[in-house]
């Protein structure tokens, strides 16, 4: 008792020293806000803590790739995470999305992991409450694996044509190109031992109709 009655007049003297009255209630802060919704930093602040930013959550995810070199990584919480790739002294910050969620979604929680049936998965808690299990977007069929050790996420593939033009398109994100390739017509004066039995029939048929 004697010790909650002096944590009760310590509380009274710290709100006469601040010129602040206690309203009844208790309202949370946000960081480098007032209760008003104004800026903490300017204007009265009487009765109003004044709380620092809380410095941005870090969680480490090793060895990221799929191919050497393995890439040491960390993520970067808050409301804009990012990821941070290292190799060699250079680091790369990729921007953490999550297909149907807002660009800019707080994330306050992490922990990786990976299967074979989930390759970099990822355990993300929100500031709901919500847990969401997520993966990396795995590389495109037929092409190598991606790469972080770049200022864009890198996955090579062939085109399998002589290209002639790159078009951006930002409504979709993407980048297109126009390429050509080049087909082998069919020739009547090809060796027939070149011929398939069912182009062999097609030839013998446009020749009946002749």
């Amino acid at each position: 008792a004697a010790k909650a009655a002096a944590e009760a007049a310590a509380e009274a003297e710290a709100a006469e020293a601040g010129g602040g009255e206690a309203d009844g209630g208790a309202a949370a802060l946000l960081p480098g806000t007032d209760g008003a919704g104004g800026d903490s930093t300017g204007g009265e602040s009487r009765g109003r803590l004044a709380l620092s930013p809380r410095t941005p959550a870090l969680v480490r995810i090793p060895r990221l790739g799929a191919t050497p070199p393995l890439l040491d990584s960390l993520l970067l919480l808050g409301a804009q995470p990012l990821l941070l790739c290292f190799l060699r002294g250079a680091v790369w910050a990729h921007e953490l999305r999550v297909v149907g969620l807002p660009a800019r979604h707080a994330f306050t929680g992490a922990a990786p992991f990976h299967s074979p049936a989930c390759q970099h998965g990822l355990l993300l808690a929100d500031s709901a409450g919500l847990v969401r299990v997520c993966a990396l977007e795995p590389h495109p069929r037929e092409s190598r694996p991606t790469k972080y050790d770049s200022d864009w996420p890198l996955s090579k593939m062939l085109l399998k044509g002589t290209p002639h033009g790159v078009v951006l398109l930002p409504a979709d994100r993407a980048i297109a190109v126009a390429v050509s390739v080049r087909e082998q017509r069919l020739d009547e004066a090809m060796p027939s031992e070149e011929l398939t039995e069912a182009e062999r029939a097609a030839l013998d048929e446009e020749e009946t109709r002749r």
